[in-house]
């Protein structure tokens, strides 16, 4: 049998999640003094807010703002970014900044002052979601990275030379070898740390040079660079839950007559522990339990765990590990991601301004087709089989396919061109 192996391996201790206070100010970026109507609104002045409310740079860099209240058509309107189409990860605001170019080192960055000072000797569970902003063109960025990171200090670390990276060592970084590749999803970086005592400040952005970054293109944009959306940053107070991962990984079981998903976990020092629990999500965000494990007696030997999933999902299948304390304090592993590209039940491709759809969901779909400023232009019924919609009366461009169900799931996104 052929494996197909895409989980990521690690070592990480993780903090557990209870119900606690985010200090980080305007965490989702909701808050602000004007609507954005132009980039580079993320001023380098901590009493100046013309923009976004508490967010500030710490260099020249001109790290932007996006919100829905933007006019339409001025490219910082959510979803319709100019760098790439992406809804929030909640609410209807995120920044955004450029944090690595293949060859020079230029970088962007983000940062806010906490509500109060950490306590030297607490431990802190900080983190934020971060999605590539990937999108054709001459405009946007072709690349990613797993190079980003959070930077908590006791005062403002400012540099105006934005040509070079901001050497520091960031408490909180993304999983090495974690490229951000999947641009529908937004990724959580996250982790825990000791403070010292008296830490005020938060910067996001990649604290590596050129050299020490790594860098993947993965689209055929003219610009060999990283654009980053960052949403939904924070820091707040944690107990620690005495249990390792070791790793968490799966592979997509390809030699099968229908395909399945193997997974595996493997943990140690579960002193406290009651019991895991499987989650799956088709989108990244909305999880659900489909196994439940029971915590073996306490050992000091690792523990190993296995499932197979035989109800698995075309494309993209999202897996996380829930591992609950006797107390009820929990924690979760990172995500691991595995493509069942065996099976997709709607494509979608277009050639001479004709679209061709090829539904196998044995029901009906409904298609509209977009301008990227989210205008309706023209739409259809795309019934059970292949379809073809011919589109020769409208104007050449770019447009945004919508495919849902008829309860208005949505089905299927892809950008399309009528040349």
């Amino acid at each position: 049998m052929y494996k197909a192996l895409l989980g990521y391996f690690f070592l990480f201790y993780f903090p557990a999640v209870h119900a606690q206070v985010n200090l980080v100010p305007n965490p989702s970026f909701e808050d602000y003094t004007d609507c954005p109507y132009t980039y580079s609104l993320i001023d380098d002045d901590e009493y100046i807010f013309p923009s976004v409310t508490d967010w500030i740079k710490p260099t020249e860099g001109t790290s932007d703002y996006y919100n829905a209240c933007a006019s339409a058509g001025c490219e910082v309107e959510t979803p319709a970014a100019a760098p790439g189409f992406q809804y929030p990860n909640s609410g209807d605001a995120f920044a955004g900044m450029y944090t690595a170019y293949s060859t020079y080192d230029y970088r962007e960055y983000i940062q806010a002052k906490l509500t109060s000072p950490l306590v030297a000797g607490q431990t802190y569970y900080a983190g934020f979601y971060v999605n590539a902003a990937v999108v054709d063109g001459f405009w946007g960025c072709g690349g990613t990275t797993d190079d980003i990171a959070m930077y908590i200090s006791e005062t403002r670390l400012t540099d105006l030379d934005a040509s070079t990276h901001l050497a520091v060592t960031p408490q909180i970084k993304n999983t090495e070898g974690l490229l951000l590749t999947d641009t529908s999803l937004w990724y959580l970086v996250a982790g825990y740390f000791e403070a010292t005592g008296a830490e005020e400040w938060v910067t996001i952005g990649n604290f590596y040079g050129t050299a020490a970054t790594d860098y993947e293109e993965i689209s055929g944009s003219a610009n060999d660079c990283v654009y980053l959306y960052v949403d939904d940053v924070f820091v707040m107070e944690s107990t620690v839950l005495p249990l390792t991962f070791i790793q968490f990984s799966g592979y997509l079981n390809e030699g099968e007559l229908f395909p399945s998903i193997s997974l595996s976990w493997t943990f140690a020092s579960p002193l406290n522990n009651c019991c895991f629990f499987l989650e799956k999500s088709t989108d990244g965000k909305n999880f659900y339990s489909i196994s439940e494990f029971p915590a073996p007696d306490i050992t000091p030997e690792p523990q190993q765990y296995s499932f197979k999933d035989i109800d698995v999902f075309p494309g993209n299948n999202y897996y996380r590990v829930k591992a609950e304390d006797n107390d009820n304090s929990f924690i979760y592993s990172p995500v691991v991601v595995i493509d069942n590209y065996l099976q997709q039940r709607v494509t979608a491709f277009t050639s001479d301004k004709i679209i061709y759809i090829n539904n196998y969901t044995a029901t009906e779909l409904n298609a509209v087709l977009y301008t990227t400023t989210l205008m309706p232009v023209n739409k259809t019924t795309i019934k059970d089989g292949n379809n073809r919609w011919t589109c020769t009366g409208m104007p050449e461009g770019i447009y945004l396919l919508y495919i849902t169900d008829k309860q208005n799931n949505i089905i299927l996104i892809k950008k399309v061109y009528m040349f």
